[in-house]
């Protein structure tokens, strides 16, 4: 595989101004990149929808078919957040979406909730595939290794349930939900907290839980550590949890850390509805918490009561990787949807 490297300055830390900037700066050097690739088909994923533009282009100027994927509803979430406020920009916005659905031979939507709102944009659904994340059996192999001593190495507390947060702490994870449960659970030694990552707020997190008394009390912090490192991090773990800021539109995310928790066999948790709720019911392989501070509280306090409902909850998670989620099958799926265009294309 080949990959050409476009380098432009992202970062989680940046304004949704600079962001936006990055978006079609990179848009824009794709168009040159773009022309000097022979392509046989174009395939473009997003976030953001801009990448769908060189990606369009591109299927043009060499006679391919174009198949788009979906990361994420753009520009709903966007729109939901804040980010994108301006009445010409949404119309834009808007119009970018139904070109990009528009000129694309198939779509690949990472959920059932991704997949109903483009079929809400008016694209045809025989044309959608859903091809979710996939799970890394290998590298989040439960069994492979030692969980109490790689808490000790990173002075995690070795007899407590801990519930990690493993990615970026940015506006729509909302993880200063983890803070104040961690206040809630001040006095008891039974769970412990733990985040992995950076981002936009991890100052903010990071003083919230110093300013209650949290922080490296039962709510720890790593900011900087290896990708090495990360399947380390989820072998300490016994919860691995999911957290967004309450919005509708982000209910239909799909996020690494949740397909990571499954195949490293945690108990998974999030706080939110949607498709993972649905699958976690389905498959009793975590918790929907609340997002009420009080009865998430009182949720995990019952789960913490029966910690081998935690160990069923985390067997049955690696069953779910195994089953739904495992890259080789995924794959197989994905290439079935650009086998589908390219057979399109010479009808």
């Amino acid at each position: 595989m080949t990959i050409i490297w476009i380098p432009v300055l992202y970062s989680n830390h940046m304004d949704y101004f600079h962001r936006i900037i990055a978006f079609f700066k990179f848009m824009l050097l794709s168009f040159r990149v773009a022309l000097k690739i022979e392509s046989d088909l174009v395939f473009a994923s997003s976030t953001p929808l801009t990448v769908a533009l060189p990606g369009i282009f591109a299927s043009y100027f060499h006679k391919a078919p174009f198949v788009l994927e979906v990361r994420d509803l753009w520009p709903e979430i966007p729109i939901a957040i804040g980010a994108l406020n301006n009445p010409l920009m949404k119309s834009l916005a808007y119009g970018l979406e139904k070109y990009s659905y528009r000129n694309s031979r198939q779509i690949v939507a990472l959920s059932d909730g991704m997949k109903a709102g483009i079929i809400k944009r008016g694209y045809p659904p025989e044309k959608i595939t859903v091809v979710s994340n996939a799970s890394d059996l290998d590298n989040f192999d439960p069994f492979k290794i030692d969980k109490v001593k790689y808490r000790i190495k990173y002075g995690i507390p070795n007899n407590s349930i801990v519930v990690l947060y493993p990615g970026t702490l940015g506006k729509v994870n909302g993880v200063t939900y983890l803070t104040k449960i961690a206040l809630k659970f001040f006095d008891d030694s039974r769970i412990a907290f733990v985040t992995v990552g950076d981002g936009q707020e991890f100052e903010k997190v990071r003083a919230e839980a110093e300013s209650n008394g949290c922080l490296n009390h039962n709510f720890f912090m790593f900011h900087q550590i290896s990708k090495a490192e990360i399947p380390l991090m989820f072998a300490c773990a016994d919860i691995v949890i999911s957290t967004i800021i309450p919005l509708v539109e982000l209910e239909a995310n799909s996020a690494n850390k949740f397909f990571d928790g499954l195949a490293a066999g945690c108990c998974i948790a999030i706080n939110h509805k949607g498709w993972q709720s649905e699958l976690i019911t389905k498959h009793k392989c975590g918790i929907t918490l609340s997002q009420d501070i009080d009865e998430a509280k009182a949720q995990l306090e019952e789960l913490i009561k029966r910690p081998e409902r935690i160990h069923c909850a985390g067997r049955r998670a690696r069953q779910v990787a195994e089953l739904c989620f495992d890259r080789n099958k995924l794959t197989k799926i994905l290439e079935s949807v650009f086998t589908k265009a390219l057979d399109n294309g010479n009808n």
